[in-house]
């Protein structure tokens, strides 16, 4: 099981706000297995769309992560920033998905000038919230991106990520055949039952020729639980962990941190503030990666 740094002990590691976890009872990673590590696979995401939202988020898998939940967290049909890792070894060309998101009428988005697999997505994701406790939201990304055009949540998650692993001594690769697609489990991953519980990616793809291959779902935040609430700041990753020869499952598991101290009542606050709260979540977000990394150190 992956340990909790005293770096975000400090905040709220707390999932009450948004509700990540249902019922379901994924398998704990089981770090045990995971010894004499001299190689590890990231697998790609697409680029993370930050939002900023009134109520709890949908969870219809159990786990929100790697599912269709958080569709509207990841657009899947925007150009990557280039992370620098070597491409992993794989047999297989780049999966071509269609994507399955749908634009819903009779939102919001079209006025905030969102279009393609992003619009459909974060109509949903509203829809599904309460449009009008919403209704100013759909464009938060946008907002976020053009006051803070340095960050980049994909890229210096998977960059930070990368250069932890590597401070271990381990070689780090990266497979970007489960795009473009909202991220799901590579392969199979059997609950105690030896049923899979959660999505699976559709296609079937193959190993890669590292130890350890990890897929990552990192989510940003901004969350009030209802109009009485502020905004609080929410960052959460799902971690799943597979032998990347075998294909065995060790586990998966969710890091998240919450930070409530901030006073933003009003959406139109969070906006005016958005240069000094977006490199704050964003730091929030670079503070779970030690973690990952100190579990793939050579037992």
């Amino acid at each position: 099981m992956f340990s909790v740094s005293n770096l975000f002990k400090k905040t709220i590691i707390s999932l009450g706000l948004i509700s990540l976890a249902g019922c379901a009872t994924p398998p704990v990673i089981d770090t045990s297995k995971i010894k004499n590590v001299k190689s590890v696979t990231i697998v790609d995401i697409p680029e993370v769309r930050v939002h900023a939202l009134v109520g709890q988020l949908p969870n219809t898998h159990g786990i929100v992560h790697f599912s269709d939940d958080l569709s509207a967290f990841y657009d899947v049909t925007k150009e990557r920033k280039t992370v620098d890792i070597e491409q992993a070894n794989t047999e297989i060309s780049k999966a071509v998905v269609e994507s399955q998101i749908m634009n819903t009428p009779n939102t919001t988005v079209a006025g905030a000038g969102l279009s393609g697999a992003a619009a459909g997505a974060t109509a949903g994701l509203i829809n599904a919230m309460g449009e009008s406790a919403n209704e100013n939201a759909a464009n938060f990304n946008e907002i976020f991106e053009e006051n803070n055009p340095n960050l980049n949540i994909r890229r210096d998650f998977l960059s930070g990520l990368t250069k932890a692993i590597e401070g271990k001594g381990i070689e780090v690769y990266l497979v970007s055949d489960q795009l473009p697609h909202t991220p799901y489990f590579r392969w199979d991953a059997p609950n105690k039952n030896g049923e899979s519980f959660q999505q699976l990616y559709p296609d079937a793809l193959p190993t890669v020729d590292t130890d350890i291959l990890i897929q990552v779902s990192p989510i940003v935040l901004f969350n009030a639980g209802s109009a009485l609430n502020a905004y609080a700041r929410i960052v959460s990753v799902g971690i799943a962990v597979y032998d990347g020869r075998t294909k065995e499952f060790f586990g998966y598991q969710e890091l998240s941190s919450v930070d409530g101290l901030f006073d933003y009542h009003v959406y139109d606050n969070l906006v005016k503030d958005i240069d000094v709260a977006g490199p704050a979540i964003h730091a929030q977000l670079m503070s779970l990666i030690p973690a990952i990394a100190d579990a793939m150190e050579t037992n």
